[in-house]
């Protein structure tokens, strides 16, 4: 979790001018997170998995529709290889 955080706070810094980590589009994602996670500790069970499961799978089909060439949302292609650079920075290594 701490990872995902941490990739999504630096997503923002990078891709958003005059973001900082109290901004709506860090901090809201953030305390959702942390409260599924919450939950889920606290009574763990099929509804505080399934929520978790659901923001995880809102956040696969939002990064999946961001790297589409989808004619109807706007591409900005030479500002993504920059956040791709930084993204790859925070990522853990995989093991083989």
């Amino acid at each position: 979790m701490t990872c995902r955080l941490q990739q999504l706070h630096v997503h923002n810094l990078a891709s958003l001018p005059g973001q900082t980590l109290l901004s709506p589009e860090t901090l809201y994602p953030t305390l959702v997170t942390v409260a599924f996670v919450v939950a889920w500790l606290i009574r763990p069970g099929r509804v505080t998995a399934g929520l978790l499961f659901g923001w995880a799978l809102l956040h696969l089909v939002g990064a999946v529709l961001t790297v589409l060439p989808l004619p109807f949302l706007p591409s900005r292609q030479s500002s993504r290889s920059g956040t791709t650079r930084i993204m790859s920075s925070t990522r853990s290594p995989s093991f083989r």
